[in-house]
């Protein structure tokens, strides 16, 4: 019995190592995958539909629509303000069409069923991005600001923080040179980026903790296993 036992904890022991290896292998990756995809996944898309007066060879029904179609849909021909492209359960519902894989754009998505209305639609990556800094000095040259854009406020309103721009919105700067401006008595000074953006859905992975609850299932399974092994052989 001593025997059997003591060959069942080297089992286990060289199980637990392999396990605990594995579990640290599949994190370490998973985690650096995961925060890829998260950087991808801050990108801001906005939708924009039309209604079809005719019904498409190929569609499918949309019977379920989240907030963001669902604004596209009302104003037809408008976009969307800009949102996380992966808070949207419409960008992993819609049907993809391969198209023409000669174009810069072989990916195409197939127009939808809503309420008896057919729609075609599109999404456009918002790739302008708006930050804002006060300045503690008068700078050497700057124009005065009268008339800001929604986005403009938000990022005088909101200091250091990223705004994104909406498709084809105007941002007020008009014909304005040079990075800094005076606006109600405090001199700013603001920076465009833009960033690339893929042109097809990207997958959305679980949270990193939903994983480690897997793998803690796994050693939970694993423990009850020996327990019951170890039963078993003090018995015999």
């Amino acid at each position: 019995m001593e025997r059997g036992f003591c060959r069942l904890n080297r089992r286990w022991k060289a199980i637990s190592l392999a396990l605990l290896i594995a579990t640290i292998t599949v994190m370490s990756v998973y985690v650096k995958v995961y925060a890829t995809l998260q950087e991808s996944s801050s990108m801001y898309v906005c939708y924009i539909v039309w209604e079809l007066d005719h019904q498409p060879e190929k569609y499918w029904n949309l019977t379920e629509p989240d907030p963001y179609i669902l604004e596209a849909i009302e104003h037809p021909g408008e976009c969307t303000e800009p949102f996380p492209y992966t808070e949207s359960t419409f960008w992993y519902t819609a049907i993809w069409d391969d198209g023409d894989p000669e174009t810069t754009h072989p990916i195409q998505p197939v127009p939808f069923k809503y309420n008896g209305t057919y729609y075609d639609y599109m999404f456009y990556p918002c790739c302008t991005y708006l930050r804002v800094t006060p300045l503690d000095e008068e700078p050497e040259a700057y124009w005065n600001l009268t008339n800001p854009s929604k986005y403009l406020l938000e990022a005088i309103k909101n200091p250091g923080k990223t705004i994104v721009v909406g498709m084809d919105s105007p941002l007020g700067l008009g014909e304005h040179k040079g990075f800094t401006f005076l606006y109600n008595g405090t001199y700013y000074e603001y920076d465009i980026s833009s960033v690339d953006w893929a042109s097809y859905p990207l997958p959305k992975l679980p949270k990193p903790e939903s994983v480690a609850a897997g793998l803690g299932a796994t050693w939970v399974i694993a423990g009850l296993i020996y327990v019951v092994a170890s039963r078993k052989t003090k018995k015999i």
